[in-house]
């Protein structure tokens, strides 16, 4: 009994450190990815989305390269695969030429399906961050941070779908329905006046198109990333984010080559050094970020991640209007409020179920 307490309380603690480190991480992220579409716009080429995500996938790959490194050394004999087959005993035959054709044709069928599932988990992560990067140029970053809020609504039916949480309540779907309605009406607030001309509120238009194909790409890595870390053949954060980002930078840095879109952003790179650092700083975050997300998702399911993930952007919001001012209307209120409302409502159900739990 005293173990399982233990053990429950560690588990606890580790999940409030991982949303902590979550957190911070993608704040520092959120405030260094504003300062670049504030301080460079003028100076922005037009694939700097791409750019910048291709900046973060490198930079993950490297450090979770260098992480899986470190922790395999530390769990592996260099010499014992090398031992095994010379204590085995067996004596190696050459192959034939035919049979060495055969053999590699095998092990490119062997590599194509073991990369596919990786590659298609690299293109959402792009969906999810590029497009959404996109997306800035024609609405306000803080509506493309308060937009992707509402994201939580379809993790949650695809982690219902996806077998990788059991069913919700109808409380908890009307509290993740606060937080959209509230997002939404936070994202409109300033945006839909009729001051703004028929290309603005077409560009506005625009941007939502993109956010809502990112939203939906959203929803579905938290869950592909929870089944890969699940299971029989189950891997470890460093090892999924290695892979994946790997065969991103890959495609990503190749469609930027073919469409020409990466000699603008290299003389951008060249041009103004320090954007590299701001560049460079997102990539180191959110490699962090992503590491603590990753764990929080192993451990404590996809919808509890993409719900700290929804409270962050509430404080993201906010340091936004501090550090860069915009006007604050009524609508911005009365979405907080919603926001607000929804996650005290689904605090208070998820406090409750314990006791129906205990009760019968």
């Amino acid at each position: 009994m005293n173990s399982i307490l233990s053990f429950q309380m560690n588990s606890r603690v580790e999940s409030f450190a991982l949303g902590a480190g979550f957190f911070s991480m993608m704040l520092l992220l959120e405030l260094l990815m504003e300062d670049v579409w504030t301080t460079y716009k003028p100076y922005l080429p037009d694939g700097i989305a791409l750019y910048m995500c291709l900046f973060q996938f490198v930079i993950i790959t490297l450090l979770s390269s260098l992480s899986d490194f470190i922790l395999q050394s530390d769990v592996t004999n260099p010499g014992e695969s090398r031992s095994s087959h010379a204590e085995s005993g067996h004596r190696i035959i050459p192959q034939q030429p035919e049979e060495d054709c055969r053999s590699v044709w095998k092990i490119l069928q062997e590599r194509y399906i073991f990369w596919r599932s990786y590659v298609a988990l690299a293109f959402l992560v792009f969906l999810s961050t590029a497009i959404s990067n996109e997306a800035v140029k024609y609405v306000s970053y803080t509506v493309k941070v308060v937009f992707k809020s509402s994201k939580l609504v379809p993790t949650m039916i695809v982690s219902t779908m996806m077998g990788n949480s059991k069913k919700f309540s109808a409380f908890d779907y009307f509290a993740a329905l606060l937080i959209c309605g509230g997002t939404a009406v936070f994202a409109y607030a300033g945006q839909g006046d009729s001051s703004h001309s028929k290309a603005e509120h077409t560009a506005m238009l625009m941007g939502m198109g993109l956010l809502l194909i990112s939203i939906f790409a959203d929803a579905l890595v938290p869950n592909a990333q929870q089944w890969f870390m699940t299971g029989q053949d189950a891997i470890s954060e460093t090892q999924l984010m290695q892979r994946t980002n790997a065969a991103g930078s890959l495609l990503l840095l190749l469609f930027m080559s073919v469409s020409a879109q990466l000699g603008p952003c290299i003389v951008l790179s060249i041009q103004h050094p320090y954007v590299n650092l701001n560049l460079s700083g997102i990539g180191v975050a959110l490699f962090f970020g992503v590491f603590c997300m990753t764990r929080l998702i192993k451990k404590a399911g996809s919808v509890f991640a993409v719900g700290v993930s929804t409270c962050r952007k509430v404080v993201t919001v906010v340091l936004s209007y501090v550090f860069f001012p915009k006007p604050l209307e009524t609508n911005h209120f009365v979405g907080g409020l919603l926001v607000l409302g929804g996650l005290i409502l689904s605090e208070i159900v998820s406090k409750l179920k314990p006791r129906s739990v205990e009760k019968s």
